[in-house]
Parts: structure tokens; C-alpha cells; sequence
């Protein structure tokens, strides 16, 4: 069970530096006219973050550490909620603008 802990503090570390990440005003890979916009980064990656301490919260409970069973339910469902909000919300009209200069200037 500790690698299991391990391994979701490492995915909560992750997730934390995208939604940092985000914050960048071009991202750090290749494409970014192909990438979603930095709003919908920063919402995927609070969902990761919710999801992922969730799921620490449960492995927690299943190795008997502690007994905290309703606060994973609950993080896992803000994480779906976030999830769902970054998918729906999409780009603002600024996003938009800038990826279309960035596309002009290359094209």
C-alpha cells in the first residue's frame, strides 16, 4: 500500500505543476494552436488535483490510516465538477484572439 501512496502523491505533485503550468503564456509543448486554452488547462488540472487527492484520501482509508471515507467522495465529485466545468467553459474570446495572431504570425 505505500507505493500505492507514493505513486498518488506523485500524481498530485503532477497535477499541481500543470495547473501551474498554465499560468505560462505559451505552454511548454510544441503546438500550442493544437493545445486546450490555459483556462481549460488550469480547470483539467484542478480536476486532476481533486481526483488524484481523493483517491489518496481512499487509499488512506483502505490501509487504515485513517477513516475518512465521505471527504474522498467528496473530492472525487469536485474533481468530475471541475472536470466537467473545463470542458463546457471552453476558451474566452481574448484565448481565441491570441491563438489566432500566433497563427497569423506563422502562417
Amino acid at each position: 500500500m505505500t507505493w500505492l501512496l507514493v505513486l498518488n502523491l506523485v500524481g498530485l505533485l503532477l497535477a499541481v505543476l500543470l495547473v501551474f503550468e498554465s499560468f505560462r503564456r505559451t505552454p511548454m509543448w510544441r503546438r500550442p494552436e493544437k493545445s486546450a486554452s490555459p483556462r481549460q488547462r488550469r480547470w483539467l488540472g484542478v480536476a486532476l488535483i481533486f481526483i488524484v487527492a481523493g483517491n489518496t484520501v481512499t487509499v488512506l482509508n483502505i490501509s487504515g490510516r485513517t477513516n475518512l471515507g465521505l471527504l474522498s467522495f467528496g473530492l472525487v465529485g469536485l474533481g468530475l465538477v471541475a472536470l466537467v466545468t473545463g470542458l463546457v467553459k471552453g476558451p474566452t474570446d481574448e484565448e481565441l484572439e491570441r491563438r489566432a495572431r500566433l497563427l497569423d504570425q506563422r502562417g
